[in-house]
């Protein structure tokens, strides 16, 4: 995993703490125009992420999570990098903003000694802004022939 790595944070929690927060602010130009909402997550082991202050979903966290939660299970090297969580966030879509938006993620190891892969990525499906103006039928031709 280590060509994936951007951030190390590593000497911060190794032994010390089995995950740490993230945030990353992104924009959305129209919330209404937003029909589906998905989140995918390139994660070792577990998380919980939040949009806007919402908990949108989770993948191997404990009920009750806290602080210095740990994940309930872990994933294989292999399996992170060729296996996002995906996250089906639709139910949520009213929870995003048009404007700054904030994803937070409560990334989460199944021990205190190993690294955090973590990459996120947002998707939403977007209907078109474009106007349809229809005339209307003229009586009598409002059958299809």
């Amino acid at each position: 995993l280590a060509p994936r790595i951007n951030t190390d944070i590593a000497s911060e929690m190794r032994g010390t703490n089995a995950g740490g927060y993230f945030r990353w602010q992104f924009d959305v130009a129209n919330a209404a125009t937003v029909n589906t909402l998905s989140l995918d997550v390139t994660i070792d082991d577990g998380f919980v992420a939040y949009l806007n202050g919402t908990r949108i979903g989770s993948f191997n966290a404990p009920d009750t999570v806290s602080w210095n939660s740990q994940a309930t299970g872990s994933r294989s090297d292999s399996v992170v990098v060729t296996t996002p969580v995906q996250i089906g966030a639709t139910p949520f879509k009213s929870s995003l903003r048009s404007g700054s938006n904030i994803l937070a993620i409560h990334a989460m190891n199944a021990t205190t000694s190993a690294t955090v892969t973590l990459t996120p990525r947002v998707w939403a499906d977007v209907r078109s802004a474009l106007a349809i103006t229809m005339s209307p039928l003229e009586r009598g031709n409002d059958r299809p022939t």
